[in-house]
Parts: structure tokens; sequence; C-alpha cells
């Protein structure tokens, strides 16, 4: 009965020890303050202190104290200045978190929920496109397309069109027609045109009569003394093959503005029967000089009077000088009641 009684007791007062622990008793790191540790000599690695300036526990890391308790300096201090990884593919940023794409590679048959219109099939590539001659090419055993050429073009004389089709048929488009009654042509460029004929909005007539001498080789126009007043073809111009008209003091028809000489119509009215042949010549006084328009035969000359009409289409500028001339050639000396009618244009 007393052993039990005893180690009663026992269990009792330890118990009692272990509930009411003395702090004093407790094993403690040396501390220091900061000052303090920067100043510890020969510090051995992995030797620790507390720290009660940063209040923390500091381990001598062979080189300098580093906190093992508290984050680090350049991540506590809330800056952007360092990056720490967290992982294949995830970036720690302070508080952002990221994914590096480029480190990231997706396993394509474990991914769930996959929409219906995405395609995972890893076969499908983007393909680069090549060109040689006619022929399209994809990369990548993409295989190659044949490309269809076709054609176009066009005969500058007749201004048809002609198109080649994909199948190297042949089609051609008349761009003027082949129809008898059209009127319009292909320029030389091959262009569609239509030719209009000049037309004259106002014409006019003047007449002159008088005598005129239809001498034998020898050409007589207007008299220069007399002028357009009297006209008197009698004036001598000479024996060449055309008149040898005056360059000061010739008479003649002043053209006053830009006209065209349309024709002439010759009445001429003989003395006697003309033998040879009879002829009259236009010529023009432009700018000191002459221009010979042309020398006629007066068709169907006889004792009656007769008309000669001749067609011309002359272009005169104001300022000209219409003269004219008779002469019989291989004939006899004949003298004309004449009169010469022009028509003018413009």
């Amino acid at each position: 009965m007393k052993k039990i009684f005893t180690l009663f007791l026992f269990i009792a007062i330890v118990q009692g020890t272990y509930a009411q622990i003395d702090g004093s008793l407790l094993l403690g790191l040396t501390q220091a303050t900061t000052s303090e540790i920067s100043l510890i000599t020969n510090p051995t690695e992995g030797s620790l202190v507390y720290n009660t300036t940063e209040k923390a526990v500091y381990q001598f890391d062979g080189s300098n104290w580093i906190s093992i308790t508290k984050l680090p300096l350049d991540l506590a201090n809330g800056d952007d200045d360092t990056t720490y990884s967290a992982g294949n593919g995830i970036i720690l940023q302070e508080t952002t978190m990221s994914v590096d794409q480029d480190a990231l590679t997706p396993d394509w048959s474990n991914i769930k929920n996959i929409p219906t219109n995405l395609d995972t099939d890893s076969g499908n590539e983007i393909q680069n496109l090549s060109k040689s001659s006619n022929k399209i090419t994809l990369s990548n055993g993409g295989g190659s397309i044949a490309e269809t050429e076709t054609g176009m073009k066009q005969d500058t004389d007749t201004g048809k069109i002609y198109f080649i089709n994909e199948a190297s048929n042949e089609y051609t488009a008349n761009i003027v027609s082949a129809d008898e009654n059209n009127e319009l042509k292909a320029g030389s460029d091959g262009g569609v045109y239509l030719e209009v004929a000049n037309s004259r909005k106002i014409t006019y007539s003047q007449t002159f009569g008088g005598r005129a001498y239809y001498y034998n080789n020898r050409w007589y126009s207007l008299n220069d003394a007399y002028g357009v007043v009297y006209f008197h073809w009698n004036s001598n111009k000479g024996v060449a093959n055309t008149p040898t008209y005056n360059i000061a003091g010739q008479a003649g028809v002043p053209i006053t503005r830009d006209v065209t000489l349309i024709k002439f119509v010759m009445k001429n009215d003989f003395t006697a029967a003309p033998t040879g042949t009879q002829q009259i010549n236009l010529a023009v006084l432009r700018s000191g000089s002459y221009i010979n328009i042309g020398t006629y035969d007066i068709k169907g000359s006889s004792t009656n009077v007769t008309m000669f009409n001749q067609d011309i289409n002359f272009e005169l500028k104001e300022d000209d000088l219409l003269v004219w001339s008779c002469r019989n050639v291989s004939g006899g000396n004949l003298l004309s009641y004449a009169s010469i009618t022009y028509e003018f244009g413009y």
C-alpha cells in the first residue's frame, strides 16, 4: 500500500512540472542587432543568429547573413525588379501570374470539351504557296495546281477581238459590224470611229462675166487695168504651161474669210467655131507667191452657149486673191462672151 502511494505522488509531480514551464529555461539563439551582426568576425557557415532589428532569424551562407524567416527584400519591398518562376510555362511576378506560351506544349489528345469546329489534327498545317510558270505548289507535300491560262488579242486592221478560254478555244468579237450598211470603221489603233463628211452649213456663189480671149498657146487673164469692173480677159500672161500672173496689180477676186472653193461653172458663147482644146487655169496669190489650183479642159465647146461644170474643193484662206486665165491649145484664136460662177462654202 505504501508503494502505490509513492508512485502516484511521483506522477503528479511530473505532470505539474510540464504544465508550468519557465521561459527563462528555454533554449534560444544568440541575439544581436543588424549592426552587431555585421561586426561578427570569422562566422562559420551555417551559424544562426536572431536579428533583433529585423525580428528574424539569419543564417550565414559563407559570405552573407541571409534571413531565413522573412521574404527576400527585393520581393518584400513591392518593386518589380525580381521575377520568380513558378513551374514550366508559368511566370510569377509580384502578384501577377502569366503564361509563357513558348514553353507550353499542350497535349491535344488530353484536352476536354473541345468545340466541334476546332481542328486538332496535327497534320493540318499552314501551307506556303509557290508559283513556277503556270503551276502553283503547296509546301509540305500539299500538292500542286496547274493554273489555267487565258488570252486576248485584237486585230487593229479589222478591230476584231480574239479571246482564248481555258480549253484553248478561240472566240471572236466583232467590234466593227460586217453589215453592208455599217458606216463605222476601225482606226489604226483598233478603235472604232465614224467618218463624217465635211458638211458645210453655208454655201454661196459669185458670178463674173466679160469677154474671154482664147488665143493659141497664149494665156489671157483679167485685164489688170480694168480689174474686176469690166472683166475683159485680155491681159497677156505668157505662153508657159501655167500662166505668169503679176505679183503686184493683178486683177482677181479677193477672199475675205477662210472658205472652200467647192466648184466652178463656166459659160462660153464663142464668136466662131472653136478648134483645138480650150483650157482654163485657176490659181491663188497667197503671201506674195502663187499656188496653182489646176488647169482644166473645157468640154463641149461650140458656137452655141455651152456650160462646163468642174468640182474643185480647194481651201482658200483669208486675204487670198483668186485669179484665172484662158487659152486655146493647137487651135485658132477665139473670142467668147463668157461668164464664170464660183461656189464657196464654209
